[in-house]
């Protein structure tokens, strides 16, 4: 049984989920059941442990006594020790080394041959597991700093490397910084979503999608709280010449998503769902805005443009320090900009230039108004009674930050 756990151990954890997400032919019975199993690792981890260190103890028991009954003409202690060395050798061989070494060659039918063995001991070892697991999340929550200690320190060693361009340290920086990011950080606010109206008339709807030329569009009923649908223009277009066509037949069901979640989560559920789009709500099931798949993907590489997409100048550069950019720019992408990625602005939960000023002013300023933060000025351009709207910034002692 040892031989087993130490088999599935190695054979499971070396297969990847996406083994079985990226396949194009249906999955058997067993890879379902072998998907199950690996999507949940801590919980096969915790069965496996638990199993093998168990039918370790049991055979180490009955093997003292076997002996014991057995040899009765030698002392104790030498007894003991031939015990410990038999014992240890027969565990480390037939217990960790054969099994491991089989299971590396042939992971997967060996994952194949042990699935059911491993579904029932998760099924005996329940409860144990679940105690084991409540243990982990408490170690996880007490030592969360030590992840954010490195990944910092990760960050610091890309600001160092000499020998690579301002580029690729940008993509690089991405790739990390992804870990940590949420989706309310990067989601199109609620402000900005262009919507259809479930009541359009067929004309209306046209006229929207001519005017803002996305290729996929919420659908609310009245208010944007009350999001029922999402309408795909690919769908769209092909009855784009017949007259008063009931388009709302062509809606599809949105997909809800909560602000909390991380984007790398995001992205392995648009994978698996294959949809491009989700609605961001917040825990009073309010919608706080909109996510694409483009997005998660501009956060990690960089924004991309394409033919159709217009052209638009959040950051505009006026000369080497001061540069002018709309109040709702989130303030990592002006500091990945202009190459300042290392500061912190805020430590309050802002994510934007509006955000951030407001944070210091606590009322909306009126154009013209000024404030220091840091070694930052930011002159209000452009601003109304609900929001600042542009922003001039200028880089005090840039020759000191850079």
């Amino acid at each position: 049984m040892s031989f087993l756990y130490s088999a599935s151990e190695v054979a499971l954890f070396s297969l990847k989920k996406s083994y079985f997400t990226l396949t194009k032919k249906k999955k058997t019975n067993l890879e379902n059941k072998i998907y199950k199993v690996i999507s949940e690792p801590d919980s096969l981890l915790a069965t496996i442990l638990i199993g093998n260190n168990f039918v370790n103890l049991c055979f180490i028991i009955l093997f003292v006594y076997i002996t014991n009954s057995i040899v009765k003409n030698i002392s104790g202690l030498t007894l003991f020790i031939l015990q410990t060395i038999v014992a240890s050798f027969i565990i480390l061989l037939f217990g960790e080394i054969i099994p491991k070494a089989i299971a590396t060659v042939y992971s997967f039918k060996m994952s194949c041959f042990t699935i059911n063995f491993i579904l029932f001991s998760k099924f005996l070892f329940k409860p144990l597991v679940s105690l084991l697991k409540k243990f982990n999340i408490y170690l996880s929550k007490n030592f969360i700093s030590t992840e954010q200690v490195e990944l910092e320190d990760l960050l610091q060693y890309i600001e160092e490397i000499n020998d690579t361009g301002f580029e690729e340290k940008r993509l690089l920086k991405g790739i990390i910084n992804v870990i940590k990011i949420r989706v309310k950080n990067i989601c199109v606010p609620r402000i900005d979503v262009k919507t259809i109206d479930i009541n359009d008339s067929f004309k209306t709807v046209t006229n929207k999608i001519k005017e803002h030329g996305y290729s996929r569009m919420p659908v609310i009923n009245k208010t944007i709280d009350n999001i029922v649908g999402v309408l795909y223009i690919k769908d769209f277009i092909e009855h784009y010449n017949k007259d008063n066509f009931k388009w709302q037949s062509l809606i599809r069901k949105p997909y809800f998503v909560p602000e909390t979640m991380y984007i790398l989560d995001l992205l392995e559920k648009f994978q698996q769902e294959k949809i491009h789009l989700a609605i961001v709500v917040n825990e009073y099931g309010g919608v706080t805005g909109i996510i694409t798949l483009e997005d998660i993907i501009e956060e990690i590489i960089g924004n991309i443009d394409d033919e159709f997409d217009e052209e638009q100048n959040k950051i505009v550069k006026i000369n080497e320090n001061t540069y002018e950019v709309e109040g709702k720019l989130l303030i990592n992408d002006f500091l990945n900009y202009v190459n300042l990625s290392n500061l912190k602005l805020s430590e309050m939960n802002v994510d934007t230039i509006a955000g951030l000023i407001l944070e210091h002013c606590k009322v909306i300023p009126e154009p013209g108004h000024k404030i220091k933060i840091e070694n930052f000025e930011f002159t209000i351009l452009q601003a109304d009674q609900r929001k600042i709207k542009k922003v001039k910034i200028k880089i005090l002692n840039a020759d000191e930050n850079n």
